[in-house]
């Protein structure tokens, strides 16, 4: 696990020494030690850089494929489109939504009452639509988004 969250190299230097990055991923490395069923994250993005996010996401998606359960606690919609198949939105210690992370983000309305922001992808296809009337539907994922815009340019 050092070796693939690229901490090998500092293995001999003691832990207060790394950067903030560095001790995220000694700390989710130590979470997969002995082969968990469950695993709870809160923010396990915080001070990553995309590459190590991706890198972390695709490790657990890997596990969770093999049975593992990952609870993840996290505010970035980039890491929820991609990786997380059910979403549980909360408010005010209540959930207000609960299902499919697809369903979820379509929310707009709940994900502003959780002052969730929309996927930047989803405001970027409102913009299209409102302000240039390019004739998009309502994207709730990157990939949507992509086929919509390939869609469109195929009509014209």
């Amino acid at each position: 696990l050092l070796e693939y969250f690229g901490l090998a190299d500092a293995a001999d230097q003691r832990v207060s020494s790394y950067s903030g990055g560095m001790k995220r991923k000694l700390d989710i490395a130590m979470s997969l030690t002995g082969h968990p069923k469950v695993i709870f994250l809160d923010e396990p993005t915080t001070g990553l850089d995309w590459t190590d996010s991706k890198k972390i996401f695709d490790l657990l998606q890997q596990l969770v494929d093999r049975g593992m359960t990952c609870l993840v606690i996290t505010h970035d919609l980039y890491v929820v489109e991609k990786y997380i198949r059910r979403t549980i939105l909360f408010h005010q210690g209540r959930i207000i939504a609960d299902g499919s992370t697809s369903d979820i983000l379509a929310q707009h309305e709940k994900l502003a009452q959780a002052s969730v922001g929309m996927l930047r992808v989803t405001q970027l296809a409102q913009t299209l639509r409102e302000k240039y009337g390019v004739s998009l539907p309502a994207c709730t994922s990157t990939d949507a988004f992509v086929n919509a815009i390939i869609e469109e340019r195929g009509r014209k």
